[in-house]
């Protein structure tokens, strides 16, 4: 994981935000799509969890999405309601990786396809929680708190040398 420092939104995305019946759901693409260029950008092109180099490659056909906007804290969490007060939070997003999903396997899943709408603890915005992080010779991330490297197994966050077969 890497430690996120939030910049500023897009200019786009404050005006679509701040219009009425605004929601996650009905942004245009346009919008979703310079959001996604920005979280991208302040990330240095990485994926929030795994740190793998996003977009991955397009040709890789066994990927439905490139590169995703993940909410750390869920859209819809355990009761299915939306949450409005975080669906459009910009301190809220990030740029993740294709997380296998198209790979045809549960189990492959990474990153925020693996998470889903869990809500969890390694936050790539809190410093002091990426602080507590490191690797091992193999790449994978483990953490000194025995909880949180729980949820770094849990979610299957680690570095991706190539998609499952």
């Amino acid at each position: 994981m890497i430690h996120i420092r939030k910049g500023k939104e897009p200019r786009e995305f404050q005006e679509f935000r701040n219009q009425a019946d605004s929601e996650y759901g009905n942004m245009p693409g346009k919008v979703k799509k310079s959001l996604l260029a920005a979280l991208c950008a302040e990330q240095h092109g990485l994926c929030a969890y795994c740190t793998c180099r996003i977009p991955e490659k397009a040709a890789e056909k066994r990927l439905q999405e490139p590169m995703t906007l993940e909410h750390f804290y869920p859209q819809h969490p355990d009761n299915g309601k939306r949450q409005a007060a975080m669906d459009l939070k910009y301190k809220n997003m990030h740029a993740v990786c294709s997380g296998n999903r198209g790979c045809g396997k549960e189990t492959a899943l990474t990153c925020d396809a693996r998470k889903k709408d869990n809500v969890i603890q390694l936050n790539p915005c809190n410093e002091a929680i990426i602080s507590q992080l490191y690797y091992q010779s193999d790449g994978t991330i483990r953490a000194k708190d025995p909880k949180l490297d729980d949820e770094l197994r849990s979610v299957h966050i680690r570095p991706k040398k190539k998609h499952p077969q």
